[in-house]
């Protein structure tokens, strides 16, 4: 982490599965009211149970969390997260496009999918953050934040359910930092700490 100053982000993607839901709780948990990045969060879920996941997140404070709806605009102090069964796309201005595409790596909604379209959309404005998690989803769209000059942080093996992604996310060398889950909240707010807020829509 050392190696990295901060810089001005425009958008931070969170990548889960095993193990992910009690750990978004830690991440999105430690993130401050004053957190100037919008979040976008993907976590392998079946169709039914993000909905309740983000209602959960939601009562932690101090970021809002709602599932995502076609036509959502990113913004600072809510973190958006994909419903199950549909692919989660950033398009032009931030807004958020619902797909469904063929799964990715077995699953919907990828990872890979929306880290990728938030490299195109933001490029080296992309933080991208891999949590515990079977398999090798986010690994593909890892490269492309990389690829524009974006950032990945991973968590370590120590605090992993299952030290899956974040494992194939390392191996191929796409890794800027191993962040233990305890310090991934600290981690990010560093790292964001001088981008500046943009207020691009409302959410009733």
């Amino acid at each position: 982490m050392a190696s990295f100053r901060p810089r001005q982000f425009s958008v931070v993607v969170i990548g889960a599965s095993t193990g992910g839901p009690a750990a978004l709780r830690t991440v999105l948990g430690g993130l401050p009211a004053e957190f100037p990045v919008p979040v976008v969060v993907v976590q392998h879920m079946p169709p039914g149970f993000t909905r309740s996941l983000a209602a959960r997140l939601d009562e932690l404070g101090p970021l809002r969390v709602k599932e995502a709806q076609d036509g959502d605009t990113l913004r600072p102090g809510v973190a958006l997260l994909a419903p199950g069964d549909y692919h989660l796309i950033i398009e032009a201005h931030g807004t958020v496009r619902l797909s469904s595409d063929p799964p990715e790596c077995g699953v919907r909604p990828s990872v890979n999918v929306t880290l990728a379209s938030a490299a195109r959309r933001y490029g080296a404005g992309t933080l991208g953050v891999i949590l515990t998690g079977m398999g090798t989803d986010g690994t593909r769209g890892a490269g492309a934040v990389k690829a524009a000059g974006g950032v990945i942080l991973a968590e370590a093996e120590s605090t992993c359910v299952v030290f899956g992604m974040p494992r194939s996310v390392m191996e191929a060398g796409y890794a800027d930092d191993m962040i233990p889950l305890h310090g991934m909240a600290a981690a990010i707010s560093r790292l964001c700490r001088t981008s500046r807020p943009v207020l691009e829509a409302r959410y009733g």
